[in-house]
This record gives structure tokens, sequence and C-alpha cells, in this order.
């Protein structure tokens, strides 16, 4: 097998050699490796140099510092009282409401009737009021349906179908994103399916040196829903002490691994008190 090219990433370099019983790879920054490996295996040697490499980025805190950080705002976890009202019982409505409007399975069959009834299931703030308006927009035109059918799709295992759909019908009502194109596939199937919210999980990416924050591009594809799924993959395996229920919960652990303050702290504590 041809060696591969040397690969940037961020500030580093990755440089990839065969070896006796597979290949050799190094992390290089500055000219100097920083980390070396040996695996018999290409695609697996790739990976962990490419999440090596993450690693050097100035806001590297690691999984384990993220978890820290997350425990200082809810010390129960994903149980934590605080928790519940704040971040999971709102989304779980969310999922209800779609559920209750239109099933998955009845989904690959949406009519224009079907695609307004989902409506119900943006009654939220997961996304941001424009998103919003978006939605609402797109879901009573003539590419409701299409964008519901196509999300369904997507939720069922067809990524690359199921998001071509879903860029041509919400195109003519602006530039597609990815929180409309995960939003409806995670309230479906919220084990298999990761809401994207770019700014905030790219910035975790990069707390815990996850090739994602390099892998991210604002053009839908899924190569990068792919690298989202690993990102996630980890971080779920990682956090399995915490017992997240869902994709939900680790959406959620990103959120405020990145956003929260501690200026948030006494407010979660009255949470936490109230009955």
């Amino acid at each position: 097998m041809r060696e591969p090219k040397d690969e940037k990433i961020g500030a580093a370099i990755i440089r990839i050699r065969s070896a006796p019983g597979g290949w050799r790879g190094a992390v290089i920054r500055k000219g100097t490796p920083v980390e070396e490996h040996r695996d018999a295996d290409l695609r697996a040697l790739q990976t962990r140099l490419r999440n090596e490499a993450g690693k050097l980025h100035p806001d590297y805190i690691g999984i384990d510092g993220a978890i820290v950080r997350f425990l200082r705002f809810f010390p129960g976890g994903f149980t934590d009282r605080a928790y519940v009202k704040d971040e999971r019982e709102y989304k779980a409505k969310a999922k209800a409401r779609l559920d209750d409007a239109l099933p998955l399975d009845n989904a690959l069959e949406a009519t224009t009737d079907e695609a307004i009834a989902v409506r119900r299931a943006f009654a939220t703030n997961i996304l941001h009021s424009t998103e919003l308006a978006r939605a609402h927009e797109l879901l009573g035109g003539p590419n409701g349906a299409a964008y519901v059918r196509s999300a369904a799709r997507f939720a069922s295992g067809d990524l690359e179908e199921g998001l071509r759909g879903m860029v041509q019908a919400i195109a003519p009502h602006g530039r597609p994103s990815w929180p409309l194109l995960t939003y409806l596939p995670n309230l479906w199937r919220p084990r298999d399916h990761m809401f994207l919210k770019p700014v905030a999980t790219v910035d975790f990416a990069q707390r815990i040196g996850h090739r994602f924050q390099y892998d991210y591009s604002a053009t839908p594809s899924a190569d990068v829903y792919r690298s989202l799924l690993d990102l996630i993959a980890d971080t779920e395996t990682a956090i399995d002490a915490l017992q997240p229920e869902d994709r939900t919960d680790v959406q959620s652990f990103i959120w405020v691994v990145g956003d929260y303050t501690d200026d948030l702290l006494p407010r979660l504590e009255a949470l936490r008190a109230s009955g």
C-alpha cells in the first residue's frame, strides 16, 4: 500500500511511514515529533494520531477535565435535579410532541398536512429564534413534506440521500444549516443521532482533542456527520460512569462544558432546592 501524504492538523503535521508489521507515525510540531505510535492498521493509526494532534490546541482540557467541569454545575450527573429541570425536561417534551405529531415510520411518507403538524415539535429553545422562524416557514410551505421525508430517511440510516433531500428542501428558504439538518433525526432516534450546534461542538472537540475540530465544515456532508458520530461515541465511552440516557444527554454535556459559567451556580442550586 502506498504511504499516505503528510497531513496538516492545526499547527501540527501527521507523518506516517511503512514499518515492519504495519505502520509507524508521528505528530510533528515545529519540526519535532511530539507523539510517535505504531499500528498494523493504517486507519486506526491515522485516527489515533489525529486525536493526539488535537490535544495541542490551546483550549485542550481533556475529557477528564470536561467531566470535572460538567460535575461542577451538576454534581448529581444526569440525574441531578437541576440538570433534569434545566437541560432534560424541555427536550424530552419536544420529542414527545414529535412522536405524537408524526412517528418516524410514518414520516417516511409524510404529507403536507403532516409536515405542518411537525411544527409542534419546534416549540422549543433548542434552536435559535432565526432557525425556528425558518423551520416554521419551511414546514408550512411546498417543501415541508420533502424536508420531513428526507429527515426521516436520514434518521433511518440513509445519510447521503437523506442529507441531500433536506438540503434541497431547505435551500429556497436560506442556507441549509446543521441545526436544521440534525434536529428531527435526533428527536426521532436520540440513541443513534446527534443534534449539531456547530460552535459549541467544535469548541468541545478542541477541549478534548478530537479531530472533529478539523473535520467540521458548514457545508453539509455525510463525512462531517460521521466525524461527529465518532466524537459522540468517544464521549459516550468516556462518560459512561455518569450513565447518559441517550445522545440528548451527550449534547447537553457538550453544551454545559463549553457554555455554562459560574454565575449560573446560584440559579442551579435554587433549582435543586425547589420541589
